[in-house]
């Protein structure tokens, strides 16, 4: 078995767990993170810094960093109805210091804040490192255990461990954690489809019988989201291929090539839109942050 002792150990190497790490190698903490899959090369939802997100980055001393990586600019949003084009709104308006949001796979951006954060001699991550078990001596938190790579134990003794393993956090569930407020009245139903000639780059709010979300993903691709009332999409289920192809089509003309050719769901990647806050956000010995906190 693998024994180690840092100052901190991070449970999640998404973007508030790498982002803290890095923070807290910065000022010369010894930190390791655990990631629990091998790579980040996976299907994410979020690929759009938002402006407050790019406000936060400037604070940081990343923005010129994170600007040097793969990514597009996006100065506005479009709204669409029946398949065209309404209205628009412009971050200029919104956000006047930052007017633009960044649009980047969030491999790349996870990358670039790994790299970033690698070279400090006081920052470790291990990637494929699931942490099965919190280990406890007297009511208090005292560090993690697990395997690496699904067949390597380790074991990490740390003053604080961080859970920030995203909305269906382990840690928060291992740590005794309960919501405070719990509520979910819709869900997103993702699909992505290749982007037609002469589409803009940008996102887009979908309005009309069929609503949802039209976003940028890279390279040339548009994820969209359909939004729907909890349990909606099973009743769309029940009723068939044929019936959920019809109202892809009227969610947007440009789906209508992607519907056509529907033959069952796997497209398809429902998330489900909750809305939690957990009632304490620490233990002894026990952080969560970022979604692992409140989603």
């Amino acid at each position: 078995m693998t024994s180690v002792r840092v100052n901190t150990c991070i449970v999640g190497g998404g973007p508030a767990g790498l982002m803290l790490g890095l923070l807290l190698a910065r000022r010369g903490a010894e930190v390791l993170v655990l990631e629990g899959h091998e790579t980040f090369d996976r299907e994410f939802r979020g690929e759009v810094l938002q402006p407050s997100t790019v406000h936060l980055l400037d604070e940081l001393g990343l923005l010129e960093y994170i600007l040097a990586q793969p990514h597009s600019l996006l100065d506005a949003g479009k709204v669409r109805l029946d398949g065209k084009e309404v209205g628009e709104f412009s971050f200029r308006k919104i956000s006047p210091e930052y007017p633009y949001a960044i649009w980047m796979p969030q491999p790349i951006f996870l990358d670039a804040l790994l790299r970033k954060a690698q070279p400090f001699p006081s920052f470790d991550c291990w990637m494929g490192a699931k942490v099965t078990k919190l280990l406890e001596e007297d009511g208090r938190v005292v560090g993690v255990s697990g395997l690496r790579h699904g067949k390597d134990p380790f074991e990490v003794r740390t003053a604080v461990v961080v859970g920030a393993d995203g909305r269906y956090s382990a840690m928060a569930r291992m740590g005794g954690f309960t919501p405070e407020y719990e509520h979910h009245d819709f869900d997103v139903i993702w699909f992505t489809i290749d982007q037609p000639p002469g589409w803009s780059s940008t996102f887009y709010v979908s309005l009309g019988e069929v609503r949802g979300l039209m976003l940028p993903k890279y390279p040339h691709q548009i994820q969209a989201g359909i939004i729907l009332p909890t349990g909606e999409w099973r009743r769309w289920r029940q009723q068939g291929v044929a019936a959920v192809a019809d109202r892809v089509r009227r969610f947007d003309p440009i789906f209508a090539g992607f519907a056509d050719g529907l033959k069952d769901f796997t497209p398809f990647f429902p998330l489900e839109g909750i809305i939690r806050l957990i009632s304490y956000w620490a233990r002894d010995g026990l952080l969560l942050i970022g979604d692992a906190a409140h989603t």
